[in-house]
């Protein structure tokens, strides 16, 4: 094991402060080891886990340093913050069609950009809105070709969030409407730190929509699908060790749905019969954190919150 972490360090490009640290480390990384080593030796199991670059923290370290989902609200829903007439923004139930596809996935129709690293800054709330964004431009034909946009704009210049110390779904989309879009990756390009909002480039937008939408009911994974059915949705999920340890596979671990913590974007779903359904999930870790950046989340399960709470709070832009 001693080897094992020794050749981890080196591949993920760990160096610690002090022998102290380094031994602590380890026997954070063995406990995470063993538990992977001892998912992977179930025979029946629906995934596999794996070591990545936070074998050696403990959950309660991601879930601190790797998420962003901020979940303090008041206790009608709303948020502190936004004038209270802008919340419920474009709110109405999803109708619910009698028929949709066997399967979609958003990225084999050219609407998903490649995979992103939010670093350690606790913006997944802003990713996981600008992936959905990217695809609705795409989709709809307004940008000409996927172009990829700016977290960092948001990171900087949404004043109804918190850069990396976290910020809402809802919120972030309101940005962008009152903002006219946003601009490319390119002309501002991510930074993984708060910094002052550089207003030039920032009333320059290469993608806009006109309104946001939540996914409702809430806690209903049959009204998600429809509109995953249409075009990539963000969703909040609560992270948990299962989830970090994610490798390949269709993911059934153990998480809650009672802190959503993080976001993410559902770009498509796999309906199977006789098998378990999923959806198909873009993470913000970068590539070599699970299935190359993506998770495969179990779909259509008993509770009504959905795997990890993801059929809880979901939001999706929309373009008149």
């Amino acid at each position: 094991m001693v080897k094992m972490h020794e050749e981890w360090m080196i591949e993920y490009n760990r160096v610690y402060e002090s022998p102290k640290e380094k031994e602590s480390r380890f026997k954070i990384f063995k406990k995470n080891v063993e538990r992977i080593n001892a998912h992977n030796q179930v025979e029946e199991r629906e995934y596999d886990m794996g070591v990545n670059k936070f074998t050696d923290m403990t959950i309660e370290e991601v879930k601190a340093k790797y998420t962003g989902l901020a979940t303090a609200r008041c206790p009608d829903g709303s948020h502190a913050r936004v004038p209270h007439s802008r919340n419920g923004f474009n709110l109405k139930a999803t109708k619910l069609n009698e028929e949709v596809p066997q399967s979609v996935d958003w990225r084999k129709k050219g609407a998903v950009t490649g995979v992103k690293d939010q670093g350690l800054c606790r913006s997944s709330w802003a990713f996981a809105v600008v992936a959905a964004v990217e695809g609705l431009n795409e989709l709809n034909g307004t940008s000409g070709e996927l172009v990829s946009l700016s977290e960092q704009e948001l990171v900087d210049c949404d004043n109804y969030d918190s850069g990396c110390g976290g910020g809402y779904l809802d919120t972030a989309y309101l940005w962008i409407t009152e903002n006219n879009g946003l601009n490319t990756e390119e002309a501002y390009p991510y930074r993984g730190e708060d910094g002052p909002c550089d207003m030039n480039t920032s009333s320059h937008a290469a993608a806009t929509i006109s309104g946001y939408l939540r996914v409702l009911p809430r806690s209903d994974e049959k009204a998600l699908e429809q509109i995953v059915a249409i075009q990539p949705v963000t969703v909040g999920i609560s992270v948990s060790e299962d989830f970090t340890n994610y490798l390949e596979g269709v993911f059934t671990g153990n998480c809650t749905s009672d802190d959503l913590d993080h976001a993410v974007t559902i770009v498509g779903y796999e309906n199977v019969e006789g098998g378990t359904s999923y959806w198909i999930v873009k993470n913000s870790w970068g590539e070599s954190w699970g299935d190359e950046g993506y998770i495969k989340m179990a779909k259509d399960i008993a509770e009504p919150e959905g795997l990890c709470g993801l059929a809880m709070d979901a939001w999706y832009p929309i373009l008149d």
